[in-house]
């Protein structure tokens, strides 16, 4: 029998201004059979300290592991209450909060186990099953855009597209001066599949060969911060680094996506702005 299980997702969030979060964990609660529990990512979760790769990470396991602490404590107390006495109490757990992490709006779901669905749906909202490669990389560019604008270099950088050929290739954060570039491409190789993997990162490799071929840009003109897979399947490190080797051939400059300092470096590019 299905009986109706609400959740709330829960989020960093670091910097207010920006607005910009992290899915670190679920709260689920079914007041018909008296269940409330949560799942975090605690520890040093690698996809936020890759986000946000400028802050220290100790403010994130300081404050996932006070959370923790918070809601095994509602956990507690939840396991003496039942239907609609449940359903206030989540409610009142999961309410609207200004602090560093934070619940989404409540919402509910049908299903006949709600230990289950918390697993289901920790893995769709946290370990992001259901985000592709286009939106994550996304992520990453609006990353390296608040460190560029840190560093009072946001000005240079703008959006780019390549055409010949009736080829169009784009490219998310380009300068361009005295018939120089400099482009930063930020890749995500933390995927699921083996075979998704390595072909997307060969895709990249052939559009750069392409640019590379009819001197359209410069080997020293590129950088590739990439992430890698966060799962510690042997399949998925065998085709990283395969895909690894395959983009080093380029002769470009590849780098650990929270390298923060090295892409600060490479974005000021101080020999394009003085020659």
């Amino acid at each position: 029998m299905k009986v109706a299980c609400q959740y709330a997702i829960v989020r960093f969030l670091p910097y207010m201004e920006t607005g910009e979060f992290a899915n670190i964990g679920v709260l689920a609660f079914a007041p018909k059979t008296g269940y409330l529990d949560f799942k975090l990512a605690q520890g040093s979760f690698p996809r936020v300290t890759r986000f946000f790769g400028e802050l220290d990470k100790k403010v994130y396991t300081k404050a996932v592991e006070g959370f923790a602490k918070e809601l095994a404590e509602a956990r507690t107390i939840a396991g003496a209450l039942w239907g609609k006495e449940l359903a206030v109490f989540g409610q009142e757990v999961a309410r609207p909060r200004e602090s560093l992490i934070r619940f989404s709006e409540t919402r509910a779901v049908m299903t006949e186990d709600p230990a289950k669905e918390l697993e289901v749906l920790y893995e769709r909202y946290v370990g992001r099953n259901f985000v592709n490669k286009a939106r994550r990389e996304q992520v990453m560019v609006d990353a390296i855009k608040r460190q560029l604008r840190d560093n009072k270099l946001q000005q240079f950088y703008k959006q780019y597209t390549f055409t010949e050929d009736y080829r169009k290739i784009q490219f998310p954060l380009v300068w361009q001066a005295k018939g120089r570039h400099s482009i930063i491409k930020p890749l995500t190789l933390d995927q699921n599949d083996p075979g998704k993997l390595v072909e997307h990162a060969d895709e990249w490799k052939r559009k750069i060969q392409w640019l590379l071929e009819r001197n359209r840009i410069r080997q020293d003109e590129l950088m590739i911060p990439i992430e890698p897979p966060t799962s510690v399947n042997d399949e998925l490190k065998d085709a990283y680094r395969l895909a690894e080797r395959d983009l080093q051939e380029l002769g470009v400059d590849l780098v650990p996506f929270i390298d923060t300092p090295r892409i600060v470096e490479f974005a000021r590019q101080p020999s394009l702005f003085t020659h």
